[in-house]
């Protein structure tokens, strides 16, 4: 958000997401598929996919809001909280009662310790299961992985892939994240018509830490190899044809309260 109160947007634009609208708002909030603000007014405003409702907010006075992966929540200027979007888990039906946006500090007593920060009950601060050691590949095996992934899976057909196959770099491929040393970190693919099975060489992405891969329409068995990604914390399936079961070794690293599996189950 800028010091004059618009927003700026950069990154993968699938559904519009990294394209605000024209305006001043008091907050931001960037969520997995969508984007949402407060205005200056106190109305929301939201932009990106809105298939399951979480771009649609509700009418009235907001402080605060908050953009998850499917849908969206707001605590209203009267300390009610509303919440639209996807509601499979209940995770868009708030419990009654007044809502701040901002933490209340605990009163304190001599014999208190201090308030844990957010850093240390994030459920990516807990420590995840040691893993064997991944052979460090260059980027130009991320590069040979993409690839593959594009080939496999309708590549010429997807909705939107500015960029693939180029000789730009792996960073500037559209759905594509990396790290400053130009390893994959995020694939952000959903809704874009993909199709086919998941290519086992997706396992050789070793800094991936998120693959989405939702709304596609993707069949067959999740590949044994995606257990190598130590690093995957967030791993979206939902909404293919996907069948078979999901790498145990995945079951202690990925954060389940905003991973979608589709229904699929761990392996045994």
């Amino acid at each position: 958000m800028r010091s004059g109160g618009s927003v700026a947007c950069w990154g993968s634009n699938g559904d519009g997401r990294a394209t605000p609208p024209a305006g001043s708002f008091d907050a931001v909030s960037a969520g997995s598929h969508h984007t949402c603000g407060v205005r200056s007014n106190a109305s929301v405003a939201c932009w990106g996919s809105d298939e399951y409702g979480q771009a649609t907010p509700p009418a009235g006075s907001f402080d605060a809001v908050s953009a998850g992966n499917l849908h969206t929540c707001g605590v209203g200027s009267d300390g009610s909280v509303a919440c639209w979007g996807s509601d499979e888990y209940g995770q868009a039906t708030p419990p009654a009662g007044s809502f701040s946006p901002t933490a209340r500090a605990a009163e304190p007593t001599p014999a208190a310790t201090a308030a844990p920060t957010m850093q240390s009950v994030l459920p990516m601060s807990t420590p995840r299961p040691t893993a064997a050691p991944l052979a460090q590949t260059p980027p130009e095996t991320d590069r040979e992985v993409l690839v593959a992934l594009y080939n496999a899976t309708g590549g010429p057909t997807w909705n939107y892939g500015s960029n693939w196959l180029s000789d730009v770099p792996i960073s500037e491929w559209e759905g594509v994240t990396t790290d400053d040393n130009g390893r994959v970190t995020q694939l952000d693919l959903y809704g874009n018509e993909l199709t086919g099975e998941i290519p086992a060489e997706l396992g050789n992405l070793a800094n991936l830490e998120q693959l989405d891969l939702f709304g596609n329409q993707l069949s067959g068995e999740i590949p044994p190899e995606l257990g190598n990604l130590a690093d995957l914390a967030f791993l979206f399936l939902n909404e293919n044809q996907l069948s078979g079961c999901v790498p145990s070794s995945l079951s202690g690293r990925l954060n389940m309260e905003y991973s979608e599996l589709g229904g699929l189950p761990f392996c045994p």
